[in-house]
């Protein structure tokens, strides 16, 4: 028996990328694309006729049944039943506080019943704001789910492939560098294999580019060049006060040293230790100097 699957038919992409921060919305679309529903109609209405007394006298109003009117600009067939007033000791009644919130606003802002009673209570049926409810939910989760993918270590099961405009792979997964990125449909497929159930993303037939593996080495930017020889130095200055130095040894220094020289990233700030030891000077991506040293 085939596992259950979220079919989850996304917009036409012309190279098969999306940004990153508008695929949670993306999602919640094809999620609730049949959720049309029947619009909101109101259930029931509460006016306020002044009839000399301090407290007034306030009417429910209920529309006829089986209608599903959107105003009550005529009162033909609704049901009018006058309340009874509060008893001496209890506290105000909702349609009470409601006449208080009204009375706050202009004049041109309050409703009135078609014969000039002031109209204090609205209730209408939630479907509108039920689905609202339910998309802001979907969008939030996969928001939530894909920050999550997206932000795993390198060779996890289940990492989400974030690239930039030039399509090299972000480096700092957060805040306006992530959302600011671009997801292949590809990459949300292998993301979506691991899920449970598994989600199966699709575009236009006609989206036909394959994405770039970024996991191959890529052109080495000019910044990153500052920081091998920063590091490079260092290993070459340690060496010649014998020592052994290690990545781990000298990372800091570096960072340090990058600060002080100016040095940015592509986005912008100053590199990170960690970053450094795991995008830069890792053994994938630089080779310290030879010992020179004879024994």
């Amino acid at each position: 028996m085939e596992a259950p699957r979220k079919e989850i038919q996304l917009p036409p992409s012309a190279d098969g990328y999306y940004r990153f921060d508008l695929l949670p919305g993306l999602i919640a679309d094809a999620r609730h694309r049949d959720d049309g529903g029947p619009p909101d109609h109101l259930t029931r209405v509460v006016i306020w006729r002044d009839d000399g007394t301090e407290a007034g006298q306030y009417v429910e109003c209920l529309p006829p049944e089986g209608a599903k009117l959107k105003d009550f600009t005529r009162a033909d067939g609704w049901t009018l039943t006058p309340m009874p007033p509060r008893k001496p000791g209890e506290p105000p009644l909702p349609h009470e506080h409601d006449r208080s919130h009204v009375n706050l606003l202009p004049k041109q802002r309050r409703n009135l019943w078609p014969d000039g009673a002031l109209v204090v209570t609205q209730e209408w049926t939630s479907h509108e704001y039920d689905r609202a409810c339910s998309w802001n939910e979907e969008r939030d989760q996969y928001a939530d789910l894909l920050t999550q993918a997206a932000q795993m270590p390198s060779d996890t099961p289940g990492r989400l492939q974030v690239v930039d405009g030039n399509r090299n792979e972000i480096e700092y997964r957060d805040g306006l560098s992530l959302n600011g990125g671009y997801v292949h449909i590809a990459w949300l497929n292998a993301w979506g294999d691991t899920q449970q159930p598994v989600n199966v993303f699709h575009n236009s037939p006609a989206t036909t580019a394959e994405p770039i593996d970024v996991s191959e080495q890529q052109p080495l930017l000019p910044w990153k060049m500052e920081v091998q020889a920063i590091a490079a130095e260092l290993w070459i200055t340690w060496r010649q006060m014998g020592a052994n130095p290690t990545i781990a040894g000298i990372v800091d220094q570096v960072a340090k040293r990058c600060a002080e020289r100016g040095i940015k990233t592509s986005s912008g700030v100053n590199p990170r230790s960690g970053y450094l030891r795991t995008h830069v000077l890792s053994s994938k991506h630089w080779t310290p100097p030879p010992d020179d040293r004879r024994g």
